[in-house]
C-alpha cells in the first residue's frame, strides 16, 4: 500500500471487504432532496460510488477515532489503521477519473481522490506508517485547480474540503503552499465564509449533509 501512495498507482489486489465490517460496500448516495440544495457538479459526483461509499467511510472514521481516542491509546494500534484507513486509501488509488475536455463534475472527482489521499496518509502517519511524498499529488492537485472547469464562484463544500486538507498538509513546498494558501483565500472570498467558525462548520457539514 505504502509504494502504492507514494507513486499513485492502483493497488495489485483487491481489499478484503468481506473480513472488514468497518467498511461496507454499498452506494452512500444522497436522496433527491439533498441534491436539489447542491450545485450540478457536487451532485453528479456522488454518481460514482467510490466517491459516495468513500465520503462516508471518512465520516465514520473520524467519528471512531474521537471514540476511540478518548479512552485509550489508540496511535499505537496499527491495526485500526489497517481496518479502517487502508480501505479508504485503497479506493481512491483504484479510482481514476478520465477527465475529458471541461468536465467539472469529472476535474472535482479527481480533486477530492487527490486530496482524501493526501488526508489519509497525514492519519496513517500518526500511526507510524512512512509519509508518503505529498509533491505528487500536490502537483497534481494544483494543474487540476488551475486548468480544470471548477466554477469557483458556486458554493461547493466539496472544494472547501479539499483546499483545507492541502493547505494544512505536512510536507508540501514553501511555494506550492503559498499557491494553495492564495486560492483558498480566492474560494472563501467568493463562498462568503465570513469567520472561522463559519468555514469550521460547513467543513465539518460537508459529509453529513449527505446521509438525509
Amino acid at each position: 500500500m505504502n509504494s502504492c501512495c507514494s507513486m499513485d498507482i492502483s493497488p495489485r489486489f483487491p481489499i478484503p471487504t468481506n473480513q472488514i465490517d468497518s467498511y461496507k460496500r454499498r452506494s452512500n448516495l444522497p436522496s433527491l432532496q439533498t441534491r436539489a440544495r447542491l450545485n450540478t457538479n457536487v451532485s453528479s459526483i456522488f454518481e460514482n460510488p467510490t466517491i459516495s461509499r468513500s465520503v462516508q467511510a471518512l465520516r465514520d472514521v473520524q467519528t471512531t477515532m474521537r471514540t476511540e481516542a478518548s479512552h485509550r491509546d489508540l496511535f499505537n494500534d496499527t491495526v485500526f489503521s489497517g481496518i479502517y484507513l487502508s480501505p479508504i486509501c485503497h479506493d481512491m488509488l483504484s479510482m481514476r477519473s478520465h477527465l475529458e475536455g471541461n468536465n467539472a463534475a469529472l476535474a472535482l472527482q479527481e480533486a477530492f481522490r487527490l486530496a482524501c489521499i493526501i488526508y489519509i496518509s497525514e492519519l496513517r502517519a500518526l500511526f507510524g506508517f512512512p509519509a508518503i511524498t505529498q509533491s505528487k499529488y500536490t502537483s497534481k492537485l494544483q494543474n487540476l485547480l488551475y486548468y480544470s472547469a471548477i466554477d469557483w464562484l458556486v458554493p461547493d463544500p466539496f472544494l472547501l474540503w479539499v483546499l483545507a486538507v492541502v493547505v494544512t498538509a505536512h510536507k508540501i513546498g514553501l511555494e506550492q503552499r503559498k499557491w494553495f494558501i492564495a486560492t483558498f483565500r480566492i474560494v472563501l472570498g467568493t463562498q462568503e465564509v465570513e469567520s472561522f467558525e463559519d468555514l469550521i462548520s460547513r467543513l465539518l457539514t460537508t459529509s453529513k449533509r449527505f446521509r438525509s
